[in-house]
């Protein structure tokens, strides 16, 4: 299943740790590039440009079903993968880890 099939099975809602997964995942295959971890911080280590950051945005979409507009962002917000998952999870009203 599809991880944007399994957010809308669960009502939308997708868990932080999937939400982590998925993202780094997107860097990888989506955007080529390898985060070390979930919490290194994507500004400050250079590993990505502002055109990486659309094609994350137009990937998170896609796949975890969750739309973040470019003048709703907070650029904190964006600095790891684990905040990223934060504000996905946040979103799609879910808290936590997950299961």
């Amino acid at each position: 299943m599809r991880p944007a099939d399994a957010a809308e099975a669960s009502g939308g809602h997708v868990p932080e740790a999937l939400a982590r997964e998925r993202i780094h995942r997107l860097f990888r295959e989506r955007i080529a590039v390898e985060i070390p971890s979930v919490d290194t911080d994507l500004f400050a280590s250079g590993l990505v440009d502002s055109l990486a950051f659309v094609e994350l945005l137009v990937g998170i979409e896609e796949e975890l079903g969750t739309r973040i507009a470019l003048d709703e962002l907070d650029l904190d917000d964006l600095r790891t993968i684990a905040k990223i998952a934060r504000l996905v999870s946040r979103r799609n009203g879910v808290h936590g880890s997950g299961p």
